[in-house]
């Protein structure tokens, strides 16, 4: 038997059929603004309402249309078969053999034409020959009509038994009052028009037309006997039917009925606040939808089908909402809904897991096959998404798809996704050089070591160790979600506003009417397409425009369609201009154009337009629509720059200077435009005669006023066109600044307008002053500029960037001013501490001041030359202190804080002391290297690392510096610095090795004899090498030589030998057993300090700077006691705050800085001469002349060695 097929198109309303949308929409007017004022909550109270327990699970009718239903071989006593489709002959013969139709009134049953008109065959009189008839009507009772009507609850199936049956014809109706439990209705094929049936129970009603295909279709009716009904008159044909009645047959059960009350009483008051209640706009989320959770969730496939799709309650509950929702106009879609939760993964999360088993914490595989899940801790960011529209509409479900954030105050009820288990889980996060977003069963071992192996830091065999990798895996975002299907609820009247803003301008479309004039829907439809939309969706709104012939979504429309495409222009306007008249479509060209920024699109869009007018696009039309493209440019693109001068020259260069110019100023990052636009032109400039003066004067003043603008956007870059009101500038990058300014100072000069470069002095800022000043000098080439001299020295005064290649501006400025502002530039630079560059440019800029002053030191005077030494002196002392800190200019944007590598920080020590040599003054000396042994009171360095990586690579340098300046290391103030660094190196780089006394190796040493391989075997004894090969290629000879030499030097107990190989070649292995190789380390120590010190002192310099130590150095040196570093007295009363640059409280006994001895120490230095600092320095104040200054004094305190 073939499926039924469910008819959706009924009529269903407060009354008649034929009410149409816009009558309807009109029909209920906003609440008074006296009415209650509703203090509920509208999330609340529609879910309440939605979520009730409907006790009727049921229709109150029902209707289905089944082409393929069987012939029931209809017979008729004293007529015989009956054909179908019913025929007018078989008609009239059945008429001959029926009876009025009666109907009951009271407690009689009358017959009364006027209220039912309708001829009916008792069913004793009936047969049917087709036993498939009998199975059909059976499975359409129990299985189709009792579902429908909610009869589901029955102990045996109720019976389908023939009432009668019953026949229409033009001008028969009927209606009944009363009745049993249901009547089934089987109307078989016949044609006819009319006979609509109208039902209504409980404030609903519905009407049920089958007239359609009726002559080949049998169809399926059915309604409580408690329903009100009423056939409509047949306009023609017959209507042949079979009138059956559902008997209830199970016993002690109450009959199937139904309910008194409408079960959507509740829904409907809601939505009649929602429609009509003018205060209620706050409580509606935006967009102005509700989406309420539906009890089953559903594929995309199933919402595609709409109401046949849903299940259980869900369908049920749809099938009660439609006619509420029509009746109060409301719209209604179903959707899906993904909730998503993100966060930090809790401590107890395992790092990974594999679908197949699990590994701990990376490291050991437990072969279990229990699937893990990740545990979410604390929950960071929570979404919600809606998806897949498809809207439930008259004529079927219509997809809309799209998806949007959903406002968590339109879920309903707002927390239905607590409690429930999350559909699907991942980790999203940062992994190696990729990115992984998998859920658990994806995220297995074997993936994460493919991730490893392509970083390369570790082999599949060893990834689960790095702790590097075990960091990045852990640095995860777990993320949950969670799937629900929703019914979204939503007013007809905000319809395309909501398509719009979920779905799309796409969806929106595909639910645009065509009919014309356009219905109400149709309207908003289109207002909401106009606020926003791409060139397809323009054009397809054209398209309605020219149907309906509306001029005003027509010049909406246009405007948007995309001058890029012409050809598209063309054709629109060649179909709108056979409907509309130039003048009413003139408003969307115009438009149209002022939407295109670039000036030459602008044009070549009127051009086009023009020719497509004819004779309607007069020369004055588009004079006029020329004029208005010159007068709103603004775009400021180089490339429009042509033909901007040749419309300027066309419509007059005044108006392009009052009213196009100032617009195109403010445009941001234009920079580039207008400078271009000045050049061009100046290239025009230069092609007027002498004689043409006032032109002349006209070019001068809008270059002037180009320039002026191009200096107000020098500082950042150039934004596209159409993203400058939008996006910020950013500034420019320095090497690009410096262009700009000397294109800026060039271009200013070329057209004598020099003073301009004020301007652009004062726009800059305090570290482009100087760059400006060399760019003027470079320019002027000589020539005096009276205001030149007051930018220097503001830019002097001002000066804070501290970079080396300021240094020759610098200078040069400085040589102008007088001597005190060169006293007063001292100060400024005490402020240069510390920074990126900063080192550099100090050391630089003491440099050039000496040579300058070298230079000129014939004809300056003292006073002059006091000043400039002030500055040399504050910069070495500025710069000292940063020896230890990498800054310089190169990294500047890189890591401007980053530490030295140790011979950067030694050249930068040799450095300093080489400039306070050359200028001869020693007092910088004395704060660098106390500066140096500050770093030693930091209790966190180790003083031998310290010793190697500074101290010992430093003094054979240093050495060399002084001889080239004709000074020894011995000399005053290094002296003291080369004894304490020569105790640090003794006490704890050569301390730090164990003595081991050598090995008593046999009087008889040298062994063997003068030949190659006895001395080689003597020189490899005092090496720490431990083993040493011998070869023989050809015979034994040498091998046994060398073996009868060893045994000779009774050397067995310190060496061991081995013959390896059979035959020829032979190698012989001589190897040194522990015993001779324990002292290595020491020897190898006791090399390094000899040669060290014999890299920078001979043994007499060595007497004379030790003094009393001496002896200790000799004994440290040999081994025979360790050097010790002398501490006071615990005792000592501390005379002052100790100095954190004495080396005398930083270095303590034995190896390590951090004893409790070196901390007694600091707390009390030593009193007298070897109390306080090491080494002090205060560099001179500023201003301070020289003759009241005290001569440097060399304050490094001598430590007490003995």
């Amino acid at each position: 038997m073939a499926a039924p097929e469910l008819d959706i198109q009924m009529y269903e309303g407060p009354g008649e059929s034929d009410i149409s949308e816009s009558s309807s929409e009109s029909s209920s007017e906003p609440a008074s603004e006296s009415e209650e004022e509703y203090d509920g909550d509208i999330n609340d109270d529609l879910y309440d309402a939605l979520a009730q327990d409907f006790k009727f699970n049921g229709s109150y009718f029902h209707r289905s249309r089944h082409p393929g239903a069987p012939n029931p071989g209809l017979t008729v006593a004293g007529i015989g078969s009956i054909g179908l489709p019913l025929s007018e002959r078989d008609a009239k013969l059945l008429i001959s053999r029926a009876a009025q139709a009666p109907f009951g009134k009271g407690d009689q049953t009358v017959v009364d034409t006027s209220v039912r008109d309708t001829w009916e065959i008792e069913p004793a009189s009936i047969s049917f020959r087709n036993p498939n008839w009998f199975t059909f009507v059976d499975e359409m009772a129990v299985n189709t009509v009792a579902a429908t009507l909610g009869v589901t609850n029955y102990a045996t199936k109720p019976r389908c038994e023939l009432y009668k049956m019953l026949l229409y014809q033009p001008g028969s109706h009927t209606s009944k009052a009363d009745g049993m439990f249901a009547t089934v209705i089987f109307v078989l094929p016949s044609a006819f028009e009319g006979g609509q049936v109208h039902l209504s129970h409980a404030g609903r009603t519905s009407i049920i037309d089958v007239s359609q295909n009726s002559e080949f279709n049998t169809s399926v009716l059915a309604w409580y006997t408690d329903v009100v009904h009423e056939v409509k008159p047949i306009l023609s044909g017959y209507r042949l039917a079979l009138s059956y009645n559902l008997i209830h047959t199970s016993p002690n059960t109450t009959p199937p009925s139904l309910p008194d009350i409408d079960p959507m009483e509740d829904l409907r008051t809601i939505l009649e606040l929602w429609q009509d209640y003018l205060h209620m706009t706050d409580m509606i989320p935006k967009p102005p939808f509700f989406a309420y959770v539906l009890d089953h969730q559903y594929s995309q496939k199933d919402l595609n089908s709409g109401v046949a799709g849903l299940k259980g309650r869900d369908a049920h509950l749809l099938g009660l909402l439609r006619p509420v929702a029509d009746e109060l106009r409301f719209s209604i879609c179903l959707a899906n809904v993904k909730k998503t939760e993100k966060g930090s993964a809790s401590e107890e999360t395992p790092r990974c897991y594999r679908k197949r088993g699990r590994y701990d914490d990376l490291r050991t595989y437990d072969g279990s096959d229990e699937k893990e899940t990740a545990e979410m801790g604390e929950i960071e960011e929570t979404t919600l998404e809606i998806s897949n529209l498809v809207k439930i509409g008259e004529n079927g479900p219509v997809k809309l798809g799209g998806s949007h954030d959903l406002n968590p105050e339109a879920l309903v009820p707002r927390d239905a996704f607590e409690g429930l288990r999350p559909d699907d889980s991942s980790y999203e996060g940062y992994m190696g050089n990729v990115s992984l977003a998998q859920t658990h069963e994806a995220m297995t071992l074997m993936l994460l070591i493919e991730v490893v192996r392509e970083r390369g830091t570790m082999s599949v065999l060893n990834c689960a160790f790095s702790a590097e990798f075990e960091g990045k895996v852990s640095n995860t975002t777990p993320c949950t979600g969670y799937n629900r299907s929703v019914l979204i609820l939503f007013r007809q009247e905000d319809e395309a506003s909501v398509i719009m803003k979920v779905c799309g301008e796409g969806a929106l479309l595909r639910t645009l009417d065509m009919a014309n004039p356009p219905t109400l829907a149709a309207e908003r439809a289109v207002k909401a397409l106009l606020s926003g939309y791409s060139n397809a969706t323009a054009v397809t709104l054209l398209g309605y425009a020219n149907a309906w012939k509306r001029r005003d979504i027509w010049n909406s429309a246009f405007p948007w369609i995309g001058v890029s495409k012409l050809d598209t222009i063309n054709t629109e306007l060649g179909r709108a201009l056979a409907i509309f008249s130039l003048g009413s479509i003139m408003p969307g060209i115009v438009q149209l154009v002022k939407r295109e920024e670039s000036l030459q699109k602008r044009m070549a869009l009127v051009e086009s337009i023009s020719s497509l007018m004819g004779q309607e696009g007069s020369a004055a039309w588009k004079a006029h629509l020329t004029r208005d493209v010159f007068l709103t440019y603004h775009a400021a693109d180089v490339a429009d720059i042509p033909l901007l001068i040749s419309m300027s020259q066309e419509q007059g260069y005044q108006l392009f200077q009052t009213a196009v110019l100032p617009v195109l100023a403010k445009e941001k990052g234009t920079y580039s435009f207008h400078i271009a636009l000045a050049k061009a032109l100046q290239s025009q400039y230069r092609k007027l005669s002498d004689a043409e003066t006032e032109m002349k004067a006209i070019y001068i003043s809008i270059m002037h006023e180009c320039l002026t603008a191009a200096i107000s956007h020098w500082q950042t870059i150039d934004l596209p066109v159409g993203s400058r009101n939008w996006v910020f500038p950013k500034t420019l990058a320095p090497l690009a600044t410096t262009e700009r300014i000397k294109e800026l100072v060039s271009f200013s000069f070329s057209i004598d307008a020099a003073e301009l470069c004020i301007a652009l002095f004062e726009s800059s800022k305090a570290n482009n002053q100087l760059d400006i000043i060399v760019a003027v000098e470079s320019r002027s080439k000589g020539t005096a500029l009276p205001w030149l001299k007051g930018l220097k020295k503001t830019a002097l005064e001002s000066y804070s960037t501290s970079a080396a290649s300021d240094v020759p501006a610098l200078v040069s400025t400085l040589q102008e001013m007088n001597t005190d502002t060169i006293e007063k530039f001292s100060t400024q630079v005490e402020k240069f501490t510390k920074g990126a560059g900063v080192y550099e440019f100090l050391v630089e800029l003491a440099k050039a001041l000496n040579k300058w002053r070298e230079v000129e030191s014939q004809t300056m005077d003292d006073k002059r030359k006091d000043a400039i030494e002030d500055v040399i002196l504050q910069c070495v002392a500025s710069a000292a202190p940063q020896w230890e800190t990498d800054t310089s200019e190169a990294k500047r944007q890189v890591q401007p804080t980053q530490t030295k590598g140790h011979n950067e920080r030694v050249k930068c020590i040799a450095e300093l002391a080489d400039l306070c040599l050359s200028i001869g003054k020693l007092q910088p000396c004395v704060t660098l290297i106390s500066s140096i042994f500050a770093e030693l009171a930091d209790k966190t360095l180790q003083l031998a690392h310290r010793c190697k990586e500074v101290h010992i690579p430093l003094m054979p340098m240093l050495k060399t510096i002084l001889e080239k300046h004709g000074k020894k290391i011995t000399d005053k103030p290094f002296d003291v610095f080369l004894a304490q660094t020569i105790s640090v190196y003794l006490a704890h780089v050569l301390g730090a090795t164990r003595f081991v006394k050598p090995p008593a190796w046999p009087p008889t040493l040298p062994i063997g004899c003068e030949c190659a391989d006895c001395k080689k075997l003597n020189a490899w004894f005092e090496t720490s090498t431990p083993t040493i090969n011998f070869n023989a290629v050809k015979t034994k000879k040498r091998l046994t030589h060398l073996e009868a030499c060893i045994d000779k030097g009774k050397t067995k107990k310190l060496l061991a030998t081995e013959t390896r190989g059979y035959g020829m070649p032979l190698t012989f292995i001589v190897r040194k057993l522990p015993d001779a190789m324990k002292s290595v380390p020491w020897k190898e120590a006791q090399a390094a300090a000899t040669s060290f010190l014999k890299s920078v002192v001979d043994g007499e310099e060595l007497k004379a700077l030790m003094g009393e130590r001496y002896a200790d150095v000799l004994s440290a040196l040999k081994g025979e006691k360790r050097f010790q570093l002398a501490l006071p007295a615990a005792t000592a009363p501390a005379t002052s705050t100790p100095d954190a640059a004495a080396l005398s409280g930083t270095i303590a006994a034995g190896s390590a800085i951090t004893t409790a001895d070196s901390a007694a120490y600091i707390a009390h230095p030593p009193s007298s001469s070897t109390s306080g600092p090491l080494i002090t320095s205060t560099p001179p104040a500023a201003g301070v002349k020289r003759k009241e200054r005290e001569p440097p004094k060399n304050t490094i305190a001598v430590i007490d060695l003995t």
